[in-house]
């Protein structure tokens, strides 16, 4: 760390000497692992290391960035050269600046696991392997599957820019995947299930990933079509993810400011049902997105978003921030190859009381919807539009598999029409939701 650190400081001397005001340092190294096996052989295996260095340069107001994986004196000087010409053909902007907080403390968040590095590739292949039979043992409906694999990740990260801002810290990522095929009576399905964590003793045991694998697998076989009504829908947690996603969209400032986004006039409005609270929070301790701070060295925190249905607040860079004239929410993401965007830390529906079965069990007829396909989602209109499949509800109780239909309403109406919120919240990503119900969709089918 500290090599990277000493070169660092030396790019921003380097720079200062080239002409630059301002100078940003962006340092990303580590080591990844992969392994996709089917039918018990091994697909593709991979192991590597990566380095790579994103710089971004301000002449004043004008910025440029370039950036490279290779840090001989050579090349440091080349991607500096490169930055300073481009901030010298790019037009100014008053809030092309840092960020105006100094980076220095701040708190462990837990996101190394050091146990991973004593894993071998055989152990990881073992696993990998055993889950793709584990699933094929569960239901003998299941012929084969798409593959399983794991993978894990170690990244380390480091930034210093000339305000004086200075950070580093380090993470791990586990995970394992299987997508199981079912066939029946002439009908076949798929479906992909999997856990993700931080560390790899809190992963899902591979029993457990088949188990769930290849209970959504098969309960989609024989699935039919139905007539376009109007009805309650359910997603489970999965599928909120994807409505969670869409509300990103709506609540990215960047999108605000561009007034792509419909709500963009609605801050301290009652925009929602009173059972809808989203928040992100990047400084959770151990989860998926969850980081020290942003990509501008900015600390992350708790950010309410929506409060019992009003909208508090949207997501910010610096840029961003500045231009809405408020201050950055420490949401700037990027890689050291990338230019900055705004995106999501640890965003999620904060859970209500019912159970995903009570909830099933209150509705006289709907669809529980177990996948959204495709993208669907105008953030201007609100016009929000999948395809799905699921499970048909009668009188409480699933009743049979439902696919080719299409669900569609928009959002301003989705928004107000939430009616149950789940207990089940768990993150298994960035994104998290319990099961959510969501009166009055359109599914159009025959």
């Amino acid at each position: 760390m500290s090599d990277y650190l000493s070169l660092a400081e030396e790019i921003l001397r380097w720079s200062r000497i080239r002409g630059a005001s301002h100078t940003e340092v962006y340092i990303e190294n580590g080591e990844e692992f992969s392994v996709h096996v089917r039918n018990g052989s091994i697909e593709s295996l991979k192991q590597s290391s990566f380095k790579g260095l994103g710089l971004r340069v301000f002449l004043g107001n004008k910025t440029g960035f370039s950036f490279t994986t290779d840090f001989s004196k050579p090349a440091i000087e080349s991607i500096i050269d490169a930055a300073c010409s481009l901030a010298d053909l790019s037009d100014a902007d008053e809030h092309n600046v840092l960020p105006r907080a100094v980076l220095s403390r701040y708190v462990d968040l837990e996101l190394f696991d050091s146990q991973v590095e004593d894993m071998g590739p055989d152990e990881k292949i073992l696993l990998a392997k055993s889950l793709e039979q584990k699933v094929s043992e569960k239901d003998s409906r299941i012929t084969h599957t798409e593959g399983a694999g794991f993978t894990n990740t170690t990244s380390y990260i480091h930034i210093l820019n000339s305000r004086g801002s200075l950070g580093s810290y380090s993470m791990t990522l586990s995970g394992m995947s299987v997508s199981p095929v079912a066939e029946w009576n002439g009908a076949r399905t798929n479906e992909t299930w999997y856990s993700y964590d931080r560390f790899f003793d809190k992963l899902d045991s591979p029993d457990k990933i088949a188990a769930v694998a290849a209970e959504r697998t098969v309960r989609l076989l024989g699935a039919r079509k139905i007539q376009t009504t109007q009805s309650d829908v359910i997603l489970e947690p999965s599928c909120g993810v994807t409505f969670l996603s869409s509300f990103f969209s709506l609540i990215n400032g960047d999108h605000v400011n561009r007034e792509l986004s419909f709500l963009k006039d609605e801050i301290g409005k009652q925009i929602a049902s009173d059972f809808l609270t989203i928040i992100d929070d990047g400084s959770l301790r151990g989860k998926l997105g969850s980081r020290p701070f942003d990509g501008e060295g900015v600390p992350t925190s708790r950010q309410v978003i929506v409060e019992n249905g009003v909208l508090k607040k949207f997501l910010y860079d610096t840029k961003a921030a500045l231009t809405a004239g408020t201050e950055s929410t420490g949401h700037a993401h990027r890689r050291y190859d990338s230019e900055i965007t705004i995106g999501a830390n640890n965003l999620f529906v904060e859970k209500g009381t019912e159970t995903p079965e009570e909830i099933i069990q209150k509705t006289g007829r709907g669809l529980l919807i177990t996948k959204l396909m495709g993208f669907g989602f105008d953030p201007v209109s609100g016009v929000f539009s999948y395809g799905a499949s699921g499970l048909w509800i009668d009188h409480g109780s699933p009743v049979y598999p439902v696919h080719e239909v299409v669900v569609a309403s928009n959002m301003k109406d989705m928004l107000k029409n939430i009616i149950s919120v789940g207990n089940d919240l768990e993150f298994r990503g960035p994104l998290a939701c319990p099961t959510l119900k969501i009166a009055d969709m359109t599914i159009s089918g025959n």
